[in-house]
């Protein structure tokens, strides 16, 4: 069995089962493209051909195990399959080269946490779904059900299937969120900055732990760095040692401490007065402008997000 660091058996076996059917899905779209094409000269389209075997596969007694499967995680294999495809017959087809002038107003910086699941350096806030929270009840009851089972019995093998069912719906609302919201921050931007951090150290804290695991922020980060590659986007990481909730925008100002209840705060030095997770969003931004220069790109002078009397943020 993948050893994916899964909490529970259930939970490690449904994951498995979903690699399982995945990989079936695309093999198989596969040995059918290249059975047309070798026979017939004939090009089947994976996102639309193929796609449409899926259903009448669901409905068949050979298949029908395939109707537990996630669908969008299957749909999203033939479409891997079908670019796989046109890579193949058409070099063209490959994901574009890196964008190389990157204009400072399609620069966002993003801070993640747990009350706001994203705030960005435009001030926007995007609130925390808190999935797994939502259906706490619902877990407790069915695992409180599977614990009274016999094991071995028909019956614990129900229970079990009903608890992994629970948590596919929490991972697939979650996934399908976070989809939704890596498109549009990818879309609407040419760069994302986000800073690097230590999920697993963050992890040992007890009372944090589930509410960390039920953000993840480690997901929502791969989801924006494959959708910023596949338009020859940037997703850049900020260093975790980077102090940008303690650091002034303004004036550089660094504070000795900045303890987690504090959302907003005053500089001692210039009197700005800060919200907190704004504040850390356009210095993630500001660091993440000047790694990219550092690379070799150009970045334009319209990054305009700091305010008159400091350090330009682009040149």
């Amino acid at each position: 069995m993948l050893n994916l660091g899964i909490s529970t058996t259930g939970q490690a076996e449904f994951l498995n089962r979903q690699f399982g059917t995945v990989r079936f899905c695309y093999n198989t779209g596969l040995r059918i493209m290249s059975h047309r094409y070798k026979r017939h000269g004939q090009s089947l389209s994976a996102k639309h051909d193929i796609k449409k075997l899926l259903p009448v596969a669901k409905k068949s007694r050979q298949y029908g195990w395939l109707r537990d499967a996630d669908s969008m995680a299957l749909q999203q294999a033939l479409i891997n399959l079908d670019k796989a495809f046109q890579r193949f017959f058409d070099p063209k087809q490959a994901a574009p080269e890196p964008i190389q002038c990157v204009e400072g107003s399609k620069i966002i910086g993003l801070d993640i946490g747990l009350s706001h699941l994203a705030i960005d350096s435009t001030g926007r806030k995007v609130a925390n779904p808190r999935f797994l929270k939502k259906a706490q009840k619902n877990l407790k009851r069915k695992q409180q059900a599977l614990s009274r089972t016999k094991k071995g019995s028909a019956r614990r093998a129900k229970a079990r299937r009903l608890v992994a069912k629970a948590h596919e719906r929490v991972a697939n609302a979650r996934n399908d969120f976070q989809h939704k919201l890596s498109r549009q921050i990818v879309d609407d931007n040419q760069a994302v900055i986000v800073e690097t951090l230590k999920v697993s150290n963050m992890m040992k804290n007890a009372g944090l732990a589930k509410h960390i695991g039920d953000a993840s922020w480690q997901a929502l980060t791969t989801k924006l760095d494959y959708k910023a590659k596949e338009q020859g986007k940037h997703l850049v990481k900020i260093d975790p040692w980077f102090a940008s909730s303690k650091t002034c925008r303004v004036c550089q100002h660094k504070m000795d401490a900045m303890p987690l209840n504090v959302r907003s705060w005053e500089c001692p030095a210039c009197h700005t007065l800060h919200d907190r997770d704004v504040n850390e969003a356009l210095n993630i931004k500001h660091q993440g402008i000047i790694k990219l220069k550092a690379e070799g790109l150009s970045v334009s002078a319209h990054g305009g997000s700091r305010k008159p009397g400091m350090s330009p943020v682009a040149a």
